[in-house]
């Protein structure tokens, strides 16, 4: 399978999320309320899925609660960081597992940094078995917008040019129509977004520095940041996003994923032609109704 243009650096991205897991002071609020909502709609689905594969970082609050859960019989989870080490060691982009293996797909965030996503989903639908479960979050094209946003006013001013420091994400219709086009059927994609406040542009970057998504863009400068740059940010960043009290507003938008590896008992789309009834008749029938 051909890679797509390499957007994001896989060993940065990696390395940053398995430091970032390790360290004592790992803000885990969104993962908490993710891995809340997600076993939340796993859930609501009245069956049990024997085997499960968990793709993507998760601490050891998830690892207990996936445990706990009577949905799933056999928990498969990407090994390589803290409180999983030990099943399968694999990159996102490339599932090591056979085809029709898998009756349930969970899948934390992490596959909006794949380069390749559309081809990941792919995997997962053929590694899925008939009528097997795909539930996964990603963050959306909305997340940290005003980071972006302010960082781009600063590199204009001060380079005349522009330096990509904040990494693009998809929005909730276009990780829909990917669920089509990788052939799950039933796909649902639904958004949540979060306004999260900080005292400040510098506590935010460090906060999403101690959360292992610090920048992982391949085209990312190499070069230190300049005090005089910071500075910029910080000053956009109050003058276009500051609330009354002084504090400042980040975006987060988590986009929620769930669909299902085709199967005959699937309910199905009517093919076209096959309507017993013109739309004309319905329309008819109502007016009639209304008359009387």
């Amino acid at each position: 399978m051909a890679h797509s243009r390499h957007i994001f650096d896989r060993q940065v991205v990696e390395r940053q999320r398995v430091d970032a897991l390790a360290r004592a002071d790992y803000p885990d609020f969104l993962d908490k309320l993710i891995g809340k909502e997600l076993l939340s709609r796993l859930e609501m689905i009245e069956r049990t899925f024997e085997k499960c594969l968990v793709m993507g970082p998760s601490g050891n609050w998830f690892v207990d609660a996936v445990h706990r859960s009577a949905k799933l019989q056999k928990v498969v989870w990407q090994s390589g960081y803290p409180g999983n080490a030990g099943d399968v060691v694999f990159d996102s982009e490339w599932l090591p597992f056979k085809d029709n293996s898998l009756d349930c797909v969970i899948a934390l965030p992490g596959l909006e940094l794949v380069n390749d996503l559309p081809g990941a989903l792919i995997q997962i639908n053929r590694a899925l078995k008939p009528d097997g479960l795909f539930l996964a979050a990603l963050y959306g094209g909305n997340t940290l917008a005003e980071l972006r946003h302010v960082w781009l006013l600063a590199d204009e001013a001060l380079t005349g040019g522009a330096s990509p420091r904040v990494a693009p994400f998809i929005d909730v219709r276009q990780a829909g129509n990917l669920l089509q086009r990788a052939g799950l059927a039933l796909p649902v994609a639904d958004m949540d977004v979060l306004s999260v406040r900080y005292d400040s542009a510098l506590a935010l970057m460090l906060e999403i520095k101690k959360m292992g998504f610090a920048n992982p863009l391949t085209q990312r400068s190499k070069k230190l940041t300049s005090r005089r740059m910071l500075a910029l940010v910080e000053e956009q960043y109050k003058n276009l996003f500051c609330d009354d009290d002084g504090r400042i507003r980040a975006s987060v938008e988590i986009n929620y994923l769930t669909a299902w590896c085709p199967h005959e008992s699937q309910q199905q789309p009517l093919k076209p032609g096959s309507a017993q009834k013109r739309l004309a008749d319905f329309l008819a029938d109502d007016e009639k109704a209304n008359d009387e």
